[in-house]
């Protein structure tokens, strides 16, 4: 070892931690990462909260709890079980400290059980564990990608001697890894049967058909997987190692990736603080239906990301701060992935046509004839700009809703800054929807 190299490995420790407080600094300085799915799954674990406690009554009207087995449950509990001692904002700042810092962290602890000389490599997680699926909101799948990680190290070490006793540790990681999210775990053993020239090949497969709308969430977090068990392998495959040059352009990486996503979060907490201004003027104990019109996809607000849209699930703030029932929360429509689920004959998806995606045909005042309970609030989210970027065929109908809208509710707020939000309440006076032929059921 050279003496460049010598002092590059004496200092790797302190450079990792060094790395590791600036990548946890955004989550803790500014607030909670902006994320399209994170809001949900606070709003859902604290769903469960008050489906044990009672102390929220509309939610026991319109939830019940999901035991079935989901490999989506752990993310889910933990933040449950943060909710408990923390107030939903800083639970949500802990599961996502947790995800940024747990596949470097399971990284390093993997390369330095097979070769202690290679941890610098472990830098290179530091990118990924901020990557698509954390803005996402997939924290399942974040700490699936670090266990999946720590499991491939752990097996690698003793792959020559198996053991009982190691056999068990890899059988009870598995065990959990279902809880977290499958698709690392199927990943990591799939790792295991191939060749390192193998890996490289589907993992280039997965990057050029990432450009399909139809699998490219998919393959996304496949990639990002993909790439971290990739850093392993080619950390321990014997590659040339010049310390001092990959250490300057692992960290060069590292905080030119970090610098670009601070930047782009200040703009989208500005979009999410402008968001949650309505949370005062919301009523305590009521329903809400949130309408996008700045919605992303191919036939969405064409100046956005096709595949993220920050805001689309974020009434699961809300729902959390007011004790409300947000009625665009999808994951309780989807009872065999995610721990809560509506009441059948009150789930809006159902009985109100609702996608949060195409909100145009969304029929709130059928929903009210059909089940018997009133939609107190809406909010707008997006202005007439926002509908004209959006694709033509849309245009119309999403003009008539609105008018809809307008014609039986009130509007009562307006959002500060750039007036994206509209807050519309009830009518008083408005005639109240009839019961429904039979009771809503579990």
């Amino acid at each position: 070892m050279t003496g460049a190299e010598s002092g590059i490995a004496r200092h790797e420790r302190v450079l990792f931690v060094a790395l590791l407080l600036l990548h946890l600094a955004p989550i803790w300085l500014a607030g909670p990462l902006v994320t399209q799915d994170g809001p949900s799954h606070l709003s859902n674990a604290w769903i469960l909260l008050r489906l044990a406690s009672g102390d929220c009554p509309i939610v026991s009207d319109y939830f019940v709890a999901n035991w079935r087995l989901s490999p989506n449950w752990l993310a889910h509990f933990a933040l449950a079980g943060l909710g408990l001692v923390l107030p939903p904002v800083a639970a949500e700042k802990v599961i996502q400290s947790v995800c940024v810092a747990a596949l470097p962290l399971a990284g390093r602890t993997a390369i330095a059980a097979i070769d202690r000389g290679a941890v610098l490599f472990a830098i290179a997680l530091f990118p990924l564990s901020l990557g698509f699926p954390l803005v996402m909101g997939l924290y399942g799948f974040c700490l699936g990608v670090a266990l999946a990680v720590w499991l491939y190290g752990f097996w690698a070490r003793g792959r020559e001697r198996p053991r009982p006793a190691r056999l068990a540790v890899l059988a009870a990681g598995g065990a959990v890894a279902f809880f977290v999210h499958p698709l690392p775990l199927a990943l990591a053993v799939g790792v295991v049967g191939i060749s390192e020239a193998g890996l490289a090949l589907l993992l280039l497969v997965l990057a050029a058909t990432d450009a399909s709308p139809r699998v490219g969430v998919i393959t996304d977090r496949a990639v990002v997987a993909l790439l971290a068990l990739l850093v392993l392998l080619g950390s321990t495959a014997g590659l040339p190692r010049s310390a001092g040059v990959y250490a300057a352009l692992l960290v060069a990486s590292a905080l030119g990736l970090l610098a670009a996503k601070v930047w782009k979060q200040a703009e989208l907490d500005a979009e999410r603080r402008e968001y949650l201004s309505v949370g005062p003027r919301l009523r305590v104990g009521s329903t809400l239906l949130p309408i996008h019109l700045r919605v992303s996809g191919p036939l969405g607000d064409r100046s956005r990301s096709p595949r993220i849209d920050p805001l689309v699930h974020a009434s699961g703030y809300l729902a959390a701060e007011r004790c409300l029932v947000s009625l665009s929360n999808y994951e309780a429509t989807y009872p065999a992935v995610f721990p809560t689920r509506f009441r059948p004959a009150l789930d809006p998806y159902r009985a109100a046509q609702f996608d949060e995606y195409a909100p145009e045909w969304t029929d709130f005042v059928g929903y009210e004839r059909r089940t018997g309970r009133a939609i107190d609030q809406l909010l707008v989210w997006g202005d007439d700009a926002a509908i004209e970027r959006l694709d033509p065929t849309r245009r119309a109908p999403l003009r008539a809703l609105i008018a809809r809208i307008e014609a039986d509710y009130e509007l009562v707020f307006t959002t500060p800054g750039r007036g994206q939000g509209r807050l519309y309440r009830r009518r008083e006076g408005a005639a109240a929807p009839e019961p429904p032929p039979a009771a809503a059921g579990p």
